[in-house]
């Protein structure tokens, strides 16, 4: 996670042997024959994608403007964070939603599927609709927000509310799409995974 979250902050991410030819040198040296692949891309049939970074000089660098200057991969959309209020589960989640963050969107939380679907409607009903749907699998199912389901009869059977509003022209933002979208540079459509 710490890599993934040096990638989301446009950070290079170097061998351990910069650190050794520095000693070596007594000095600072370039960092760029050091910096480390960006990952394996499914999107790129599991090829091991290059970082491409602006250089800069290791000694004259300044942290606060290198991570202002980083890409945001989803600068200006808004996100939607369904997310268990159980401090264990919220805070296992916590390193992907810092990713998320970090890509620049604007967050919201909200604890249920419930809740999420009904902030989903609403700002969908204002014209100001929702991006992207991040859920944290212990909470519910996509479905749950998206397609709700009612039960019905003595059976208990479920099917899909008719005549419930749709949610419309929402992408789902999973943890597997952030780490891929990182190691790209670009956030990956719906038909590039090859998971």
């Amino acid at each position: 996670v710490k890599y993934m979250q040096a990638l989301a902050l446009g950070l290079p991410c170097l061998a351990p042997q910069w650190i050794t030819a520095c000693f070596n040198k007594g000095a600072i040296v370039d960092w760029e024959p050091y910096v480390l692949c960006a990952g394996a891309s499914t999107v790129l049939g599991e090829a091991i994608r290059s970082r491409i970074l602006a250089p800069y000089s290791a000694t004259e660098a300044k942290l606060a403007e290198v991570i202002q200057q980083r890409p945001r991969l989803l600068d200006g959309q808004r996100v939607l964070v369904v997310i268990d209020s159980k401090k264990s589960r919220n805070e296992a989640k916590e390193p992907y939603i810092f990713l998320a963050a970090v890509l620049g969107p604007s967050i919201s939380r909200v604890f249920s599927t419930q809740q999420a679907r009904e902030l989903l409607l609403e700002h969908q009903k204002a014209g100001t609709p929702f991006d992207w749907l991040y859920l944290d699998k212990g909470t519910g199912t996509i479905d749950a927000v998206l397609a709700p389901t009612e039960t019905t009869g003595n059976k208990k059977r479920r099917r899909s509310t008719t005549n419930q509003p749709r949610i419309e022209n929402i992408r789902v933002l999973s943890d597997e799409l952030v780490i891929q979208s990182l190691i790209l540079g670009r956030m990956v459509e719906d038909d590039e995974m090859y998971t």
